[in-house]
């Protein structure tokens, strides 16, 4: 049952962890709404894609959803449409595959002309492609439909690396869309693009959590 509870947020500890990326423009409305998409990605794919699961009920109305899954790579993101808001969830970690990557920690070219000499963590961007295809694809579609203000884009643990990395692809394709935010998660880059312009406005380090992951 304990584990069951609401996940605790810790705002106090993510200030002194994190204060020089906390900016005034911080939402504890929108933190609180990334941070229960965060956690239902941890959630069955069936319950994600009918959104019946325990914590989607935090944010109900989400439609359009579908789940993206990598059974090899252990990996499983979410995409779907609340209101004029596009949400993007990408799951952390859950098992050995997802730790095997974790600990791959030598950097790779990120191969973007717009990022010159940036490196990116090998481990989470090889978790990310084993998504991003498929998942490519389903945003430009949403995208293109009418009504659409924004991306928000979250992620726990593994997730929020995941998440960082394909915001920056996204900023790389269509730089004047509003890319919204992420849960704090490790360094994940050479300082190139850690500064990159394709992550401005997005790097906000702004609330960490003691999940349960029996969502």
């Amino acid at each position: 049952m304990r584990r069951r509870r609401t996940m605790t947020v810790v705002v106090v500890l993510l200030i002194l962890l994190c204060g020089e990326d906390v900016r005034a423009d911080y939402s504890v409305r929108l933190a609180t709404t990334a941070l229960y998409y965060a956690k239902a990605a941890y959630c069955k794919a069936e319950a994600i894609s009918s959104w019946t699961c325990v914590s989607c009920a935090s944010n109900p109305g989400l439609q359009k959803v579908r789940v993206f899954t990598n059974a090899t790579h252990s990996t499983q993101a979410f995409v779907g449409v609340n209101d004029s808001m596009i949400v993007v969830s990408f799951r952390g970690t859950v098992d050995t595959n997802n730790w095997i990557n974790n600990l791959d920690y030598i950097r790779v070219p990120y191969r973007n002309n717009d990022c010159v000499g940036c490196l990116v963590h090998a481990g989470f961007h090889c978790e990310l492609e084993s998504l991003w295809a498929e998942m490519r694809g389903y945003l430009q579609e949403l995208v293109a439909g009418k009504g659409i203000e924004g991306i928000l884009i979250t992620g726990h643990s593994l997730g929020g690396a995941m998440a960082t990395i394909a915001a920056a692809n996204l900023m790389s394709q269509n730089p004047l869309f509003p890319v919204h935010r992420r849960f704090c998660c490790t360094r994940l880059g050479s300082r190139a693009w850690e500064t990159s312009h394709l992550l401005a406005g997005f790097l906000h380090r702004f609330a960490a959590a003691v999940m349960s992951r029996t969502a």
